[in-house]
């Protein structure tokens, strides 16, 4: 049995930018996300290079009592999926 899914909204947190708007304004104009590593040593590894994602603050997105709550991976995926919402223009009915 195959599923159609339809995609109606992209929220995009990357090393790149976040957001869709700073992302294809950063890939288009051939910024490069790769740089020296900064959240750990590299210096035991054969490269010291890669793409982290530096200016990411989930405050700009999230209420701070579910940041609290969530780790830095379910902090970018939260975003993400919120950012995918409004780029949708879907309203969420939190009344249930």
């Amino acid at each position: 049995m195959s599923r159609r899914v339809v995609i109606t909204g992209i929220g995009i947190v990357t090393p790149l930018g976040i957001g869709v708007d700073e992302f294809k304004e950063r890939l288009f104009s051939g910024q490069s996300a790769i740089l020296p590593m900064e959240s750990f040593d590299t210096s035991h590894l054969p490269s010291h290079l890669g793409a982290e994602i530096t200016d990411f603050s989930p405050k700009d997105f999230l209420g701070g009592k579910a940041i609290r709550k969530m780790d830095k991976i379910s902090r970018m995926t939260a975003v993400a999926a919120k950012l995918a919402v409004e780029d949708a223009n879907l309203e969420i009915d939190n009344t249930n």
